[in-house]
């Protein structure tokens, strides 16, 4: 994890906000710390423990919920990894990394509507963004709707 917070998960395929705060308590930092080094030794379930609770010492920390909800994705907790990464979302509104990250998590839910809406409103916002056209081709591929995907990638094309 570099100064900003920003580390790489899953064999470089996701980058996600994992900032803390200049200045926090060593109770809590601590905690984040120790959550990472398990999540990055592969004790996802040791490193959400550790997520929680610097959650509940901290519940305004997008961090701690950003983490929490990567560690639970990776254990298969899909539910939960859904309500903290929407926590984390709505913590910090302006890091568009966090939707894009819970809509990987809401495919793999198969909540097919939920992370089509999301990605809508991001495409809506930031229309110069191509990889949004792109990402709404792959899961409109993998909820099985090859027209609606080949419509969304005419569309990247177009805008990239």
């Amino acid at each position: 994890m570099n100064r900003r917070g920003v580390t790489r998960i899953g064999g470089g395929l996701l980058a996600i906000l994992l900032g803390i705060a200049v200045g926090c308590g060593g109770g809590y930092q601590a905690r984040i710390e120790s959550g990472l080094r398990l999540m990055q030794s592969g004790d996802y379930a040791g490193a959400a423990v550790q997520f929680e609770r610097a959650a509940r010492t901290r519940p305004q920390s997008t961090a701690a919920y950003a983490n929490l909800g990567v560690a639970c994705w990776r254990l298969g907790a899909l539910d939960r990894a859904i309500a903290a990464l929407t926590m984390a979302c709505d913590l910090d509104p302006r890091d568009h990394r966090l939707p894009l990250l819970l809509a990987e998590v809401l495919q793999d839910a198969k909540r097919w509507e939920d992370a089509r809406q999301l990605l809508g409103r991001l495409s809506t916002a930031m229309p110069e963004r191509a990889d949004l056209q792109t990402r709404l081709a792959r899961l409109e591929f993998r909820a099985g709707n090859t027209d609606e995907a080949a419509a969304y990638l005419d569309k990247a094309l177009k805008r990239s």
